[in-house]
C-alpha cells in the first residue's frame, strides 16, 4: 500500500514539476473540502493528541480562491499551523484528491520534486469527516519521523 501510494504521489508530482500555480487556468476544486471544518486531531505516530473541543481550531476551505484560512485559539497544539491563510491547490490523481500547500513548512520535498497530501472523508456517527495525511512534514525545529495527521470534523 505504501509502495503504491509513493508511486501515486511521484507520478503526481513529476507531473506537476513542469507548471507553477499561476500557470494552472482552471483549478480543481473539491466540493466536500469547501466551507468550516474543525479539527479534531493532530497527531503523529510519536505524539497522538486527545480529541479536540470543536472551536479551538477551525479550518475554513475557501476553495473559489484555494485558500485555507485557519483559526487557531490555542497555538500551544503541536503539528498544528497558527492563525492565517494558506493558499492551496488540489490535484487529482486516479479518483484520488491531493492537497499542496504553497506554505514550504507543509512540503514534503524530496530531489526537488514537491510531493501532495492525500485527503480522505469518512462518515462517522459524529458526522462527515475529512483526513489529511502527511507522509512527511518540513520543520526546522521538531523532533519527528513518519506521518502527521489532521482530523477534520464538520
Amino acid at each position: 500500500m505504501r509502495t503504491k501510494l509513493l508511486l501515486v504521489v511521484t507520478f503526481l508530482s513529476v507531473a506537476l514539476i513542469s507548471c507553477s500555480r499561476d500557470e494552472i487556468d482552471n483549478p480543481i476544486t473539491d466540493p466536500l473540502l469547501h466551507g468550516e471544518w474543525n479539527l479534531k486531531k493532530a497527531s503523529t505516530g510519536w505524539y497522538p493528541q486527545d480529541d479536540l473541543e470543536a472551536g479551538i481550531i477551525e479550518f475554513i476551505f475557501d476553495t473559489e480562491n484555494s485558500i485555507l484560512n485557519v483559526i487557531n485559539n490555542n497555538e500551544t497544539y503541536l503539528f498544528v499551523p497558527e492563525s492565517g491563510q494558506f493558499p492551496y491547490t488540489i490535484v487529482n490523481f486516479q479518483d484520488s484528491a491531493y492537497i499542496i500547500f504553497e506554505d514550504e513548512r507543509f512540503h514534503y520535498v524530496e530531489d526537488g520534486i514537491i510531493y501532495g497530501h492525500p485527503i480522505n472523508y469518512f462518515e462517522t456517527d459524529e458526522g462527515q469527516q475529512m483526513m489529511i495525511e502527511f507522509n512527511r512534514w518540513n520543520c526546522d525545529n521538531c523532533f519527528h519521523f513518519g506521518y502527521k495527521r489532521w482530523i477534520l470534523i464538520r
